[in-house]
Order: structure tokens, then C-alpha cells, then sequence
């Protein structure tokens, strides 16, 4: 496979993810079962998906810098950036949840 090909796929999963991140936050919004995937799939632009996601996606940024920096194997660095994407996206929704309890009482 040449570079041009792999420039294309990873062109057109940058343009599948964006694609999926805004319908889904135009038809599907707050929702964990799609928040989860969206972290995985787009790592730290994941967290756009719910409202001021910008410090939660520095905040991924600035834990895969710190990982990279005491790892140096890729497949580790990605799993735990990807990991922590995701606990924190899960973190956000049950603080939320709380918030909307504590609110309503």
C-alpha cells in the first residue's frame, strides 16, 4: 500500500468521524452509548461531542504528551490515551447526571 492510498483512508475517516461527531450531536444528543464509541473512534476530538468538550480534548492532549514521555511503545501510548478519553467521557456523563439530580431536587 503507498502513501497516497493510506493519506486517503485516514482523509476519509478524519471526514467519517466529523460526519458522525455532528449528526450525532444534532440527532442523538447526550447519549453514553454514542459518546463511548466517539472516543475511541476519534480519541480527544470525541469530547466535542458534548457541550465544552475544548478543555476535556486539551486535557487528553496533555495526558498522551505526558504518556508519550514515559512510554515508548505506540500500541501502549494509544490504548492508554484512548482509555483515559474514554473514562474521562464516562466521568463527564456522571457528573452531569448528578448535577441534573441535585438541580431537580
Amino acid at each position: 500500500m503507498n502513501y497516497e492510498t493510506i493519506n486517503y483512508i485516514i482523509l476519509f475517516a478524519g471526514l467519517l468521524g466529523a460526519v458522525s461527531l455532528v449528526l450525532g450531536r444534532l440527532f442523538l444528543p447526550n447519549r453514553i452509548i454514542l459518546a463511548i464509541p466517539l472516543c475511541i473512534a476519534l480519541g480527544p476530538f470525541g469530547h466535542f461531542y458534548i457541550k465544552k468538550g475544548t478543555q476535556y480534548f486539551f486535557a487528553v492532549i496533555l495526558f498522551s504528551l505526558l504518556v508519550s514521555l514515559l512510554t515508548e511503545n505506540d500500541i501502549a501510548h494509544l490504548v492508554i490515551t484512548v482509555l483515559f478519553s474514554v473514562i474521562l467521557m464516562w466521568l463527564r456523563f456522571k457528573i452531569s447526571r448528578i448535577r441534573t439530580v441535585e438541580q431537580g431536587s
